[in-house]
């Protein structure tokens, strides 16, 4: 299991950031370690509506996502 740092923890956080914008930077991280799938994403609370986002465009660049 690998975590990624919150964007919003950096001391000039950008107000106009979207989902979107967050999890394509996520996804560069991610998949920086581990360039293809399957991936299995998990998320709690506000990181649960990041991971549902991340699952998606990683299945809209044809990359597979398995569920526990």
């Amino acid at each position: 299991m690998y975590g990624v740092q919150s964007v919003g923890l950096e001391k000039n956080p950008d107000p106009s950031v979207t989902i979107e914008s967050l999890v394509s930077r996520y996804l560069l991280e991610i998949q920086a370690f581990q360039p293809v799938g399957p991936y299995q994403i998990c998320g709690y609370s506000f990181g649960g509506i990041l991971a549902y986002e991340i699952a998606q465009q990683l299945l809209r660049a044809g990359e597979k996502v398995t569920f526990m």
